[in-house]
Formats: C-alpha cells, structure tokens, sequence
C-alpha cells in the first residue's frame, strides 16, 4: 500500500506553505528567461492541440465540476478586492494599447445625419465600427 497522507494532512501543509509562495512565485518570474520565444515557438503546438477534441472536451468537463455559486462567491469576494489593484497598475498599458483604435476612429469622415436610422448606422455608425476593428487587427 503507497502512503498518502490524509486530507486534514495535506490541507495544514498547504495552508503552511502559502506565505512562502509570494517570494517563490516572484523569484520564478524574476528567474524566467526566453518565455516569449517559447510561447511564440509553441504555437504549432498549440493550435495542434486546441483541434484536439480530448483537449477540447476538458473545458466542458471542468465545467461541469464548477458550483455556480461557489464560482460567484469566489469571483465576487476575490476578484472584486484584486480588480482596482489591477486595473490601477495596468491604466498606462491600456491607454497605450486602445490609442491605434482611438487614432483610426478619430481619422472617420461621417456625413451629416439623416432622418432615416438605418441610413444612419450604415453611414455613420458602421465606418467607426471598421474602422475600430481594422485598427485591432494584427494587435
């Protein structure tokens, strides 16, 4: 018989074990050289595996074990203490990255409104709309 320690074991060992992973979490990053050239030269790979339908079947199953409510305590309680921080340290990046959309909606001609709403969106809603995806595209 394999030894394994039983639950109440495994989850005081965790429990001991979460302050030290902060640093150790930090010191991998900090350690970590070449990720963006991996996950570039991974994409064969990865597009190999997302046509896989076990792979694609393991979204649906996960799913499946998910309590809807545990799901919305936790997203609410968690995410929504973690969502300012976040949002606040990436504020630069987000306007540096929505700028090319913004110059390309900014560059829009529209021709004076009309009475009719649908003339409208085709004339002046769906060139913003172009040119907002276009502007994404390749980002």
């Amino acid at each position: 018989m394999v030894f394994v320690k039983d639950k109440a074991a495994r989850r005081a060992a965790y429990e001991r074990a979460i302050p030290n992973v902060p640093g150790a979490y930090k010191a991998g990053i900090d350690a970590t050289q070449g990720w963006k050239a991996a996950a570039i030269a991974g994409q064969q790979l990865y597009e190999e595996k997302m046509r896989d339908p076990e792979v694609l079947g393991k979204r649906a199953r996960s799913l499946e074990k998910v309590n809807e409510g545990d799901w919305k305590t936790r997203a609410s309680t968690i995410g929504s203490s973690r969502i300012a921080s976040g949002m606040q340290a990436s504020a630069g990046k987000q306007v540096d990255n929505y700028e090319p959309i913004a110059e390309a909606i900014r560059g829009v001609s529209l021709p004076p409104r009309t009475a009719d709403a649908m003339t409208n969106i085709d004339n002046r809603v769906k060139p913003i709309v172009r040119a907002a995806v276009d502007a994404s595209r390749g980002r």
